[in-house]
């Protein structure tokens, strides 16, 4: 399988391409996806623009400034599904 993981952020996929970023702020993060990379036969990361990424705005605005966190432990809600479908681009073999 290929996998794109499109980010908004320029200096996070700068990061997320690095060779060895285990010691920054994000060293935990960018540990899981090299692990999880090597599932597939190809990853790479590609920048798009804040508006493609309705998934991550949409669910930030989902929690409150009061709670800081939410977990679905057994669905993903109807409305995340259909935006994660909207999001995603199949790429062709």
């Amino acid at each position: 399988e290929n996998v794109v993981l499109e980010v908004d952020c320029h200096s996070l996929k700068i990061s997320l391409e690095s060779i060895d970023d285990s010691c920054s702020l994000i060293g935990g993060l960018w540990h899981d996806i090299m692990e999880l990379s090597r599932s597939f036969s190809s990853f790479k990361f590609v920048w798009v623009r804040r508006e493609a990424n309705s998934v991550v705005h949409s669910c930030a605005s989902v929690v409150s400034s009061t709670e800081h966190s939410c977990f679905w432990l057994d669905a993903i809600p109807d409305w995340l599904t259909c935006l994660a479908v909207g999001d995603c681009t199949p790429t062709s073999d």
